[in-house]
């Protein structure tokens, strides 16, 4: 019987006793609860993850004294002696690849990523 299923499961998962049907009340409660909403102008500034097992060799030092490493989707250029961050943002799937373009007076770099329309990004 369905009762018998209940209390099996309520054990088993001691917070389904504590489940409530959503009477669509508590939207409003949490959304005062809240604050205001964000600026609309807000600016990515600073990345603090990174996406090491993804792929490999996604971690490369610049020749200007910066490090390149991707966190999803995003390229990071970390520059070591400001500690700012740029942000290459042009793929729509995790960065897969990294390559540097050796003897370039700057820095050159191709970004790859997979997925269902896998891209190769030169910037």
């Amino acid at each position: 019987n369905d009762r018998g299923t209940h209390v099996a499961m309520a054990t088993s998962y001691p917070w389904l006793a504590n489940m409530t049907t959503a009477t669509g009340k508590e939207d409003a409660v949490l959304k005062d609860s809240m604050g205001p909403s964000p600026r609309a102008d807000m600016e990515l500034e600073h990345i603090h993850s990174y996406s090491g097992s993804t792929s490999k060799q996604n971690l490369l030092h610049l020749h200007a004294g910066a490090l390149l490493f991707n966190s999803g989707p995003i390229c990071v250029v970390h520059d070591l002696k400001s500690d700012t961050q740029r942000f290459f943002r042009h793929h729509t799937e995790f960065v897969s690849a990294f390559a540097l373009f050796p003897h370039q007076a700057g820095n050159l770099v191709a970004s790859a990523q997979d997925g269902l329309n896998p891209r190769v990004c030169i910037w």
